[in-house]
Formats: C-alpha cells, sequence, structure tokens
C-alpha cells in the first residue's frame, strides 16, 4: 500500500502554523505500481494572507524482496533429469509465477554423484529482488532386473558360434540398457551337434548394480555335420609270404569336404575281414593263415566322421605270390643243426 502523505509549509510568520484552506495532496501510485517514482501532487488550498506556491514531491516504488528455494531431486541412472521445481516466498498483490524468466539448470554429468541445481539464469523482473537457495541433484544406481530373450542362434558344424558382444539388459525402472557381455563357452562341443545353454556375465557400468547376480543366457544350435562323400583305397594289392604276417597293404582316403579327421574300421567279421586289420586308416594283412588257393579278398569297410556320421563300402583286395621261376631249389640237404641247408 502506499505510504501516509504529507506535506510542510515554509513561509508561515507571525506564528502561523497552517493556512486557511489546506491543499488536497494525492499521487500517481497505485498498490500494482511498478518499481519507479510516482508523483505526489498537491490540489488547491487558499489563504488571503499569503500567495501559495505549490512544489510536488515524489513516492519512489522500490523492489520488493523475492525468495526462492530450489528443491531437491533425485534420479536413477540412465533416466531423463526430472522436472526441477522451486518454492517462492515474497510474492506481491496478484503476482505469479509467470513473472518469473529463464529455468532452472544444472552442472553437466550422468555419471553418479551430486550436481548442484542452480537459479542463476532465473530473473523476476525489477520488481524485486530475488535471493536463491540451491539445492542437489542425486544420481543413484539403477539395478539390473533382466536381460532380453536372444532367440535360438545356430552354428555348423565346428564352427565358432557368433554371439553377440552386447545384450539389453533390463532395470527395475523400466530402462533397457545395451551392454558388454563374456560368454562362457565351456559348455559348447562344436564337434558334436545339438543344443547348448551358454551363460554370459554381464560387464556393466558403474551406474548399474546386480546384486541379484543376473546373467545372459542363449541356446546355441550345433547343426549336424553333413557324412562324408566318398573313401578310397591308394593301393589294393600285395605280395603274400610265408614267413610275414602283417603287410601294409594300402591307406584308406576320406573325401569329406568339411573334416579331415575320421576312423576307418573293418565292419565286423564278415567276408574276408578276418585276414585284415586297420591302423591309423591303413588297411594291413593280417593273418598267419595262408588262405591257400585264394587270390582275392572282399572286406567290408566302415569310416565313421566326429558327427557320428558313417560310410559303408566294399573293397576288393588281391594277392599276389612269387613266381615258380624266382625259386631256388637245393640239390643237397645238410641236416646237422647248423641252420643252413637243414631243412626243405
Amino acid at each position: 500500500a502506499n505510504p501516509s502523505l504529507s506535506f510542510t509549509y515554509s513561509g508561515l510568520v507571525d506564528g502561523d502554523t497552517e493556512i486557511d484552506q489546506a491543499p488536497s495532496i494525492s499521487t500517481t501510485a497505485t498498490t500494482t505500481s511498478g518499481v519507479g517514482t510516482y508523483r505526489i501532487i498537491l490540489t488547491g488550498g487558499s489563504d488571503s494572507n499569503y500567495t501559495l506556491t505549490r512544489v510536488e514531491g515524489v513516492v519512489e516504488v522500490t523492489p520488493a524482496s523475492l525468495s526462492l528455494k530450489v528443491n531437491s531431486a533425485t534420479k536413477i541412472y540412465g533416466q531423463a533429469d526430472p522436472v526441477y521445481t522451486y518454492s517462492l516466498q515474497g510474492l506481491k498483490g496478484a503476482d505469479t509465477e509467470g513473472i518469473l524468466s529463464g529455468a532452472l539448470t544444472r552442472e553437466a554429468g550422468e555419471e553418479l554423484g551430486t550436481y548442484r541445481i542452480s537459479a542463476a539464469t532465473i530473473s523476476a523482473g525489477t520488481n524485486y529482488t530475488l535471493s536463491v537457495t540451491d539445492a542437489n541433484l542425486q544420481i543413484i544406481k539403477a539395478r539390473a532386473l533382466s536381460v532380453a530373450d536372444l532367440g535360438l542362434i545356430t552354428t555348423d558344424w565346428s564352427k565358432e558360434v557368433a554371439l553377440p558382444a552386447t545384450v539389453n539388459v533390463l532395470t527395475t525402472h523400466g530402462q533397457y540398457f545395451r551392454v558388454e557381455v563374456k560368454w562362457d563357452k565351456s559348455t559348447v562341443n562344436l564337434l558334436a551337434r545339438g543344443t547348448y545353454s551358454l551363460n554370459g556375465t554381464l560387464v556393466l557400468p558403474a551406474g548399474i548394480e546386480n546384486p541379484d547376480q543376473v546373467l545372459a543366457k542363449a541356446e546355441v544350435l550345433v547343426l549336424p555335420k553333413e557324412a562324408p562323400l566318398d573313401f578310397t583305397l591308394n593301393n589294393s594289392n600285395f605280395v603274400g609270404s610265408t614267413s610275414t604276417y602283417f603287410i601294409p597293404v594300402g591307406a584308406f582316403v576320406v573325401d569329406d569336404p568339411v573334416d579331415n579327421i575320421h576312423v576307418v574300421s573293418l565292419l565286423g567279421d564278415g567276408y574276408d575281414n578276418k585276414f585284415f586289420s586297420i591302423t591309423d586308416n591303413v588297411l594291413y594283412w593280417n593273418s598267419a593263415e595262408r588262405a591257400p588257393g585264394k587270390v582275392t579278398f572282399s572286406i567290408v569297410v566302415r569310416v565313421t566322421d566326429r558327427d557320428g556320421n558313417t560310410l559303408d563300402k566294399f573293397f576288393t583286395i588281391n594277392r599276389t605270390r612269387k613266381d615258380f621261376g624266382s625259386l631256388t631249389i637245393t640239390n643237397a640237404f645238410s641236416p646237422n643243426g647248423d641252420g643252413s641247408n637243414d631243412a626243405w
């Protein structure tokens, strides 16, 4: 409200304290007048003994005190900042917070910690002297809740599985984060078809805690290996002997575009398999039985790859003997036990 308005006299004589008809006093200032100076006006007044000179004064409207207190705030790591709020004390008349211009701002940073919320850019205009009490924003940890489902991941037999380097982690407040994951591949056998379950350890930023030890999980399907296309024997002929019972015949060569490790074995004791053996994929005559008069042999062989695929095949093996023209017939004997010409 306006202050009481008054005036004083200068020039009264003979003990006069006022004039006969005092002037009226008023001002252009009102309760809603902004900061500034406003006229104090004297009107009328008379006295037959005096000539009146009316001197105006002024009302000076000065800024009111306005107090702004910023409210403290909290947010979870990774979230958007909340709307900063404040309270005001000292608004005059019908004024509202709409008189303010500018906005609350805070220190930059998104890591865990405390950041100052400031009203340094806020102004209340010329009608108020604004005093500000700042506050803090506290960024606290998010908490891991689960990892998004990765679906079934397939890989070809013996090929390194392509696992994702990052996964989406859902936190308890409903926000997703893309984080690194370290997979434990020890449960996967790339040389055996089937489905395997893997766990991955989350590599979380400092702003996310994981007290429940949430893990990334993946299902990996190792696809079956294709069976070998064919296999051959690089030699099927050998020279028989009456004194040597372990004679190499030839090596098996497997046509397999996927893998080069196989086991070649005789398939049971049928046919002529009993006369032979296979060691390190090499076929040997392995019998003290002479099989007289027999020069061809039929064997059944199986090749097995590392995924359990098999391929069976028949082979014909030919045995030759020295020609009779190469024999030396002795015409004398000396059975005296000296080891020479003792027997025929």
